[in-house]
C-alpha cells in the first residue's frame, strides 16, 4: 500500500474526466490520459465475456463521508444516503476537465483545482481510494 498523498501528488497538473456519482462509491473520475481496459469475465449465462472500458492513469473513488463541492458557481455536498440534486449534478459538470492543483490531508482530503473548484472529503466513516501506476493508496478519516 502507498500513502494516498503521493498518489494525489502525482496525479497534480492532471485532468479530472469520467466523474460518476454511485456506482459503487459516492463519488468516483478518472485523471490522466485515456487508456483502454479490458477484462475477461464470465456473463449471467456462463458464457466468456470481455469487458472493456476507458480509464485514465488513475482511478479515485470516494467510498464513504461527505463530499463538499465548491465552485465559483456555488456549493454543495453530496451525502450516501441523498441523491444528487440538478443543481448539485450542474456543478459537478463544472469539475469535470480541472487540473489538481494541490492536496491536503488531515481530518479531511481537501483537493484544489485550477478553475478554483474544491473537493473537501470529510465525516467520521471518511474512505478515499486511488488506484494508479505507483500502487493504492487509501485514506480514511478513522
Amino acid at each position: 500500500m502507498v500513502p494516498l498523498q503521493t498518489i494525489l501528488r502525482a496525479q497534480r497538473g492532471r485532468y479530472l474526466w469520467g466523474l460518476r456519482v454511485g456506482e459503487g462509491s459516492l463519488l468516483s473520475w478518472q485523471v490522466g490520459d485515456a487508456h483502454l481496459h479490458v477484462e475477461m469475465g464470465r456473463s449471467v449465462d456462463g458464457l466468456d465475456q470481455r469487458f472493456a472500458e476507458p480509464r485514465g492513469k488513475w482511478q479515485v473513488e470516494v467510498l464513504d463521508g461527505e463530499v463538499l463541492l465548491k465552485t465559483p458557481a456555488g456549493s454543495g455536498t453530496i451525502r450516501a444516503e441523498e441523491a444528487p440534486s440538478e443543481e448539485l449534478e450542474e456543478l459537478l459538470e463544472l469539475l469535470e476537465g480541472q487540473a489538481l492543483v494541490s492536496c491536503e490531508l488531515g481530518e479531511s482530503l481537501a483537493l484544489r483545482f485550477d478553475l478554483e473548484a474544491e473537493l473537501v472529503v470529510s465525516g467520521a466513516r471518511a474512505w478515499v481510494r486511488s488506484v494508479g501506476p505507483e500502487g493504492e493508496g487509501e485514506w480514511n478519516a478513522e
